[in-house]
């Protein structure tokens, strides 16, 4: 028997068939949060907010806080398979 929509093996079509499901989710998500008016500018940009906020109590300058935003701004992730 042949495997599924020309795959080498139904582990294959599986596996890439989970990789699109979860795709479209991060999609759908996205999107939601862009008709929301939900904008995520950094990675763990509602910490740092708070953060930014209550200055004293997280034992920071406006300087020092800045410093951990730009580094944060800078980080780069770059999802997807290992070998491309």
């Amino acid at each position: 028997k042949r495997a599924p929509g020309g795959y080498r093996s139904r582990r294959e079509w599986h596996a890439k068939s989970r990789r699109l499901r979860v795709l479209r989710d991060r999609l759908a998500a996205a999107r939601a949060d862009r008709d929301a008016g939900i904008v995520h500018v950094v990675r763990g940009g509602k910490r740092l907010a708070r953060t930014r906020h209550h200055l004293e109590t997280a034992q920071l300058t406006e300087s020092a806080w800045r410093g951990r935003w730009e580094a944060e701004r800078w980080f780069c992730q770059a999802d997807g398979e290992s070998g491309k």
